[in-house]
């Protein structure tokens, strides 16, 4: 499905952090996905982010809708082998943001 409007994709930035919290913690209080069971409190969110590999927003009306964290898998020899984890905002599912 496209999305209505479109998208951009962007390195995060520090005075996003706030919202990719909010979303990261709806995903996390929903137990479908994420292996986390407590929400992320500010300082230890901008922890886990700045020690990602690279993250990236999706932003849609000047509106972060989604992002995602990229991190080896593995160290060493098998560290070109990534992890990725997707967060969409609930408003913004279903319009293929996380495709992007």
């Amino acid at each position: 499905m496209e999305t209505p409007h479109p998208v951009q994709i962007i390195r995060w930035r520090p005075e996003l952090l706030s919202e990719m919290r909010r979303i990261w913690n709806k995903v996390v209080d929903a137990g479908q996905a994420l292996v986390f069971e407590q929400p992320f409190s500010p300082a230890d969110f901008t922890q886990m982010v700045v020690q990602q590999t690279d993250v990236q927003c999706a932003v849609q009306n000047e509106k972060l809708a989604g992002f995602y964290i990229v991190h080896p898998n593995l160290p060493g020899r098998a560290g070109h082998i990534a992890n990725c984890s997707y967060a969409v905002d609930a408003g913004c599912r279903g319009r293929g943001i996380g495709k992007l």
